[in-house]
C-alpha cells in the first residue's frame, strides 16, 4: 500500500469528519471538559493539574488546551482533537496491514468501514474521552505487537508515549490489558523462555503505570470520587448479576444500531472460515474485543452507547479480513447492501443529526434531557434582550451545559453577571441554595438540572423547552 494513497485517505477522513462540526448540540460532560480546558489554557502553570483536581485524568484536557491556543472557540478545538484521534486509526489500519502483510483490499474495506462508522462519526464530533480511549488503546496494543515481531527503538518510544497518554485519559484503557497478557503468554510459550523482547515492553508498561500511580498518589481523593477515573475503587457488587443482564441487553441493542456490518461479518466468518488468512491476528484482536466488552459490561457503573466504541478497532480488522478473502460474488453485493444504508445514517449525523436513527440513550442525552445543549442559543438571546438596558444578575444552577454554553454564547456581553445558587466546592457541587436579590441590578435565576431553594418566592417569566421530557425555567426575583 502506497503511503501517498494512505495520506489521501487520511485527509479525506479528516475532511468528512470536520463538516458541520458544531452542529451537534453541546453535551453536559463535554461542557465540563471544555470549561476546565479553557481554564488550563488561560493559566497553563497554575491550572496544569486542574483535571485531576476535578476527579479527571488530564491528558485529554491538556490536548484541548493546546489546540485552544490556536483555535479560540474551545468547542471547535475540543472536537477537532477528537477528529484527529479518530483519523489516527487510518494510519493504525495501515500499520496493522503492513505488520501482517495484509492485502490492499483488506485496507480499503477496513478504511470504508471506519469512515462510515456511525458510532465513530457521532463520538468524534463531541469533545468526550471515548474516541481518545479507542485510538490510544489501539496504538499501544499495535506497538506491543510490533515489538514482539520486529522491535525497533522507535517502537519502544511509541509504546511509552501512547500507553502513557492512554493511562492519563480514562481508566477504561485498561480493558486492553487482557489482550496484552495473552500476547506475552504466547511469546513465552513460543520462545520457551523470557527474552528481552518480553522484558523490555513489561518495563515500559511498568514505567507508564508508575507515572499513573504518582498521579493517583497526589489526587487520590478527587479521582476516587469520579466513577470514570476510578473504575476499580468505585466498583460495587450491589445488584451485580442484574447489572450484567441489563448491560448485556443494552450492548446487543446498541450493536444492532451502530455495528450492523459486523454482525453480518460474524455469520460470514462461520460460513467461510477456510478462506480466512492470518487467523492469529483475528484471535488476538478478537480476544481484545471480547475481554474489553466483558469488562465494560461488568465494571461500568454508568453505561451508555459511547462505551461500546472500544469495539470498533478490532471489529474493523475483523470485517476487513473477512470481506477481503471471501468470494467476491458474495462480498461485493453484501458490501453494497450493508454500506448504502450506513452512508444514509452518516449523512443524517453530519447534516441533520436530530433526524439520525441514534440509539435511544444517545438521543435522550443529546436532545431530550438536561444534559442537552438544545436551546442554549435561544436562552442567550433572551438574556441579551433583558440586559439591553443595563447590567443584570443571572443565577445559574451549576450544570455545566449552562455554565459553559451560556458563557460561550454571551462572551462579549459585559452586562450579564453570572452567579450560582448551587455552589461548586472543590470538585463537586454542594447543596442547592437560595437566589439572593442584588441591590443594584435586576436579578434572574435559570433552572436546568436543579432548582433554587426559594423557587416558590420567584416569578416564572419564561420557560425553554428542550424536548417533551424537559424544560428550563427562567425566574425573576421581584
Amino acid at each position: 500500500m502506497d503511503k501517498k494513497l494512505v495520506l489521501i485517505f487520511w485527509l479525506l477522513f479528516i475532511a468528512v469528519y470536520s463538516i458541520n462540526l458544531t452542529l451537534l448540540p453541546i453535551f453536559e460532560d463535554e461542557a465540563q471538559y471544555l470549561l476546565l480546558a479553557e481554564a488550563i489554557q488561560s493559566n497553563p502553570v497554575g491550572n496544569f493539574f486542574l483535571y485531576p483536581q476535578n476527579g479527571l485524568l488530564p491528558f485529554f484536557g491538556w490536548m484541548v488546551a493546546i489546540f485552544n491556543f490556536f483555535i479560540k472557540d474551545s468547542l471547535v478545538a475540543g472536537r477537532i482533537v477528537n477528529v484527529l484521534f479518530a483519523s489516527s486509526l487510518v494510519w493504525w489500519l495501515y500499520s496493522i496491514s503492513q505488520l501482517y502483510k495484509l492485502s490492499k483490499t483488506f485496507f480499503f474495506i477496513c478504511f470504508l468501514f471506519l469512515l462510515t462508522s456511525p458510532i465513530l462519526l457521532l463520538n468524534a464530533r463531541v469533545a468526550m474521552l471515548d474516541t481518545a480511549v479507542l485510538a490510544l488503546t489501539a496504538w499501544y496494543l499495535y506497538f506491543t505487537l510490533k515489538i514482539f515481531l520486529f522491535p525497533t527503538k522507535k517502537d519502544y518510544i511509541g509504546l511509552l508515549v501512547t500507553l502513557l497518554a492512554a493511562l492519563l485519559t480514562k481508566a477504561t484503557v485498561l480493558f486492553g490489558i487482557p489482550a496484552l497478557i495473552i500476547l506475552i503468554l504466547i511469546e513465552i510459550y513460543k520462545k520457551k523462555k523470557i527474552t528481552k523482547e518480553i522484558i523490555y515492553p513489561i518495563l515500559v508498561y511498568g514505567l507508564a503505570f508508575g507515572v499513573l500511580g504518582g498521579l493517583f498518589f497526589f489526587f487520590s481523593q478527587q479521582i476516587h470520587r469520579d466513577s470514570g477515573s476510578s473504575l476499580v475503587s468505585n466498583f460495587s457488587m450491589e445488584n451485580f448479576l442484574e447489572r450484567i443482564r441489563i448491560n448485556s441487553w443494552l450492548t446487543l441493542n446498541w450493536t444492532t444500531v451502530y455495528y450492523q456490518p459486523a454482525l453480518v461479518a460474524l455469520l460470514e466468518y462461520i460460513v467461510f472460515f477456510k478462506y480466512i488468512k492470518n487467523k492469529k491476528v483475528f484471535f488476538i484482536l478478537g480476544f481484545w474485543m471480547v475481554t474489553a466488552m466483558a469488562a465494560t459490561i461488568t465494571l461500568n457503573r454508568f453505561y451508555y452507547p459511547r462505551h461500546i466504541l472500544i469495539l470498533l478497532a478490532p471489529l474493523t480488522i475483523f470485517v476487513g479480513g473477512i470481506w477481503a478473502y471471501i468470494p467476491k460474488l458474495i462480498s461485493i453485493p453484501l458490501l453494497l447492501l450493508i454500506f448504502l444504508p450506513r452512508i444514509f445514517f452518516d449523512w443524517n449525523i453530519v447534516f441533520t443529526p436530530q433526524k439520525a436513527a441514534l440509539a435511544a440513550e444517545d438521543r435522550f442525552s443529546f436532545y431530550e434531557d438536561y444534559t442537552s445543549g438544545v436551546g442554549v442559543e435561544e436562552i442567550a438571546v433572551a438574556l441579551s434582550k433583558l440586559s439591553k438596558d443595563g447590567p443584570i444578575v443571572v443565577w445559574l444552577d451549576g450544570s455545566y451545559i449552562m455554565r459553559y454554553g451560556l458563557r460561550r454564547e454571551l462572551e462579549n456581553n459585559a452586562n450579564i453577571i453570572f452567579k450560582s445558587f448551587n455552589p461548586f466546592v472543590g470538585s463537586f457541587f454542594d447543596a442547592t441554595g437560595d437566589v439572593i436579590k442584588d441591590d443594584n441590578f435586576t436579578t434572574y435565576a435559570l433552572a436546568n438540572r436543579w432548582y433554587p431553594k426559594n423557587a416558590g418566592k420567584l416569578k416564572i417569566i419564561r420557560s425553554f423547552d428542550v424536548s417533551f421530557r424537559h424544560r428550563r425555567v427562567l425566574y425573576q426575583m421581584l
